[in-house]
């Protein structure tokens, strides 16, 4: 069995989801076909973002923050956004929300529990071979997950482990997230907890590691539990939990293969400093979906300016070699910045003036030795080193 659509969408995640969703909204004149090998959504994650107070919400916002933490074994740092707050989006309403837009659409249907295998092309176009039969398209958007052999070439992963939790009694402080409270490093990574006060009895606990080592997200289960024991009480009822594992700095793909448009986490959708890509899918599912309605090709996911590029790598490339000296570098940023430029920084919008405070601020000998080796490999080809 085979059939044909206009664009194929292979993977029904947050890229796939959100340019579905997109289309829908627009009425583009094409049939689209999102692909997912999940026969059904649940709550498995929460995205967070910083995002400016006076424009539309990124999503489905549960929870936002107009105060975060930064923290070490010596100190807090504790910043007030005045024209940025953090935000939380829980997985099943943005799942549930975009699968509800999709349906509504008729030109636009979501297959669920169905693999996709390799994309090819040949005399008869370009199909992919399925679980259900092929699928010939116009246009293949790969949103998948990217596979073991891409993940390793990362030079940092982000790896983290969570529950979110219930308590009897009020533990929490609900005014003030803290992004990255209790930072340590040693010779093979940079550890922190990640918790997000929803209320004053709910929070979601994270024990969270940037390692150039990667490790499975279930091995950190042990200290993700010590640390809800900690500050919850071991009568804390978990309510769930959600594991991950965030490539930072993969390495550069092309950007698209003729009529193959990739995009997504495997397609460098992720901040390669911070792991952060939520707002980035969605900025870029609205400009691939505008391409699309005004009968145009779909746009890959776009690189970062070379400038963030390069600086990105370099921070990177620091932390890989010297993860003992981690959480200074982070309380060094969160010392030098505002709210709003920390903010700013983390979302892609630093200013001259944010760049020029983060450089001053930073260890100078171990940002030259990375810049100057990130400067050497440039000359020997294209691609920024691999830290």
């Amino acid at each position: 069995m085979s059939h044909h659509v206009d664009l194929l969408i292979l993977g029904g995640g947050c890229a796939g989801l959100a340019l579905g969703r997109e289309l829908a909204r627009r009425d583009a004149g094409l049939s689209a076909l999102i692909v997912e090998p999940r026969t059904q959504y649940t709550e498995d994650r929460t995205w967070c973002f910083w995002q400016r107070s006076d424009t539309p919400h990124c999503g489905p916002v549960a929870a936002r923050w107009a105060r975060w933490q930064i923290s070490d074994s010596s100190a807090a740092r504790q910043h007030a956004g005045e024209e940025w707050h953090y935000a939380m989006v829980r997985a099943g309403t943005y799942y549930d929300a975009a699968c509800g837009e999709i349906s509504a659409a008729p030109s636009i249907s979501l297959q669920s529990g169905t693999r996709a295998g390799q994309i090819q092309s040949d005399d008869r176009g370009t199909h992919v071979e399925t679980d259900a039969g092929t699928i010939h398209a116009q246009w293949v958007v790969d949103t998948r997950p990217p596979d073991a052999a891409r993940l390793a070439g990362a030079p940092i992963a982000q790896v983290f482990s969570g529950a979110e939790v219930e308590t009897r009694e009020d533990r929490f402080d609900p005014t003030t997230a803290l992004v990255m409270d209790r930072l340590r490093g040693d010779a093979n990574q940079v550890a922190f907890d990640y918790v997000l006060p929803l209320t004053p009895r709910r929070a979601l606990i994270e024990h969270t590691v940037f390692s150039a080592r990667p490790l499975a997200p279930k091995t950190l289960d042990h200290a993700c539990n010590a640390e809800v024991t900690r500050r919850a009480g071991p009568a804390a009822r978990i309510i769930r939990r959600e594991r991950g594992w965030l490539p930072m700095g993969l390495p550069e793909r092309s950007r698209n293969d003729g009529p193959v448009i990739f995009a997504g986490t495997g397609a460098g959708a992720l901040r390669a400093s911070s792991g952060y890509g939520f707002r980035r899918i969605q900025a870029w599912a609205d400009e691939c979906a505008d391409e699309l309605a005004a009968g145009r090709a779909p746009i890959p996911q776009p690189a970062d300016p070379l400038f963030r590029r390069m600086m990105d790598h370099i921070f990177l490339d620091a932390l890989a070699r010297q993860p003992w000296a981690g959480p200074g570098l982070f309380m060094a940023l969160a010392d030098t910045l505002s709210g709003d430029g920390f903010a700013r920084f983390m979302s892609d919008k630093a200013t001259p003036q944010d760049w020029t405070r983060t450089v001053l601020a930073l260890p100078k000998r171990p940002f030259l030795t990375a810049a100057l080796r990130q400067m050497f490999h440039r000359r020997s080809g294209p691609e920024l080193a691999r830290c």
